[in-house]
């Protein structure tokens, strides 16, 4: 499949998926387990209120970078795209959702073992590639806050209260929980712990 670049257009590394990026895409991040697919799922009957959104169709609305880049170039329309991969610089704009990363490595644990993509126990997956797959959960979260404190403009971070309140104190940068844009300074990380 050939790439179109054009000044409007960008391509992914070799690791994701390749396909065209255009300047009003907006892709919804996070590390795995992270609330992506209840984010889609909100999109979805957002985008398309008169459609009963389900796991069989929310390709339709919301598209996996890695189910759906096949047919991504000819997506009519601004692409709202799922995506676990860390090319902060890449994406025009995205939408950043984490959670205590305590909370996200134990659900990606159970998912994986329970869809038989691994098989040993909970230590060994800590340490193992499947689990850094898209790298830990410090350098995925640590990576996004600081992308969005320096482009505030392209990024929209949403974090569960509590893992907000932790990377706030040991930070000093600020994401607000209720979807705001990211600011950083010791003054706005006090208000919120």
């Amino acid at each position: 499949m050939r790439l179109l670049k054009s000044a409007k257009e960008k391509t992914f590394p070799r690791r994701a998926p390749q396909i065209a990026v255009h300047d009003d895409d907006v892709f919804i991040v996070s590390y795995p387990r992270s609330g992506n697919t209840w984010m889609r799922f909100l999109l979805a009957n957002l985008l398309a209120p008169q459609e009963t959104i389900t796991f069989r169709n929310i390709e339709n609305f919301v598209p996996d970078l890695h189910k759906s880049a096949a047919v991504l170039d000819n997506w009519p329309g601004r692409r709202y795209i799922k995506s676990h991969h860390r090319c902060y610089d890449r994406y025009p704009r995205f939408l950043y959702l984490y959670r205590d990363g305590r909370d996200a490595v134990v659900s990606y644990y159970h998912y994986v073992t329970e869809k038989k993509a691994f098989s040993g126990d909970f230590h060994e997956f800590v340490f193992s590639p499947r689990a850094a797959k898209f790298g830990s959960w410090r350098e995925h979260v640590g990576g996004a806050l600081d992308f969005a404190a320096s482009h505030p403009g392209r990024v929209l971070v949403r974090a569960d209260a509590q893992a907000n309140a932790r990377v706030c104190r040991k930070s000093g940068i600020v994401c607000r929980h209720r979807l705001r844009w990211v600011k950083s300074g010791r003054r706005d990380c006090e208000e919120l712990v």
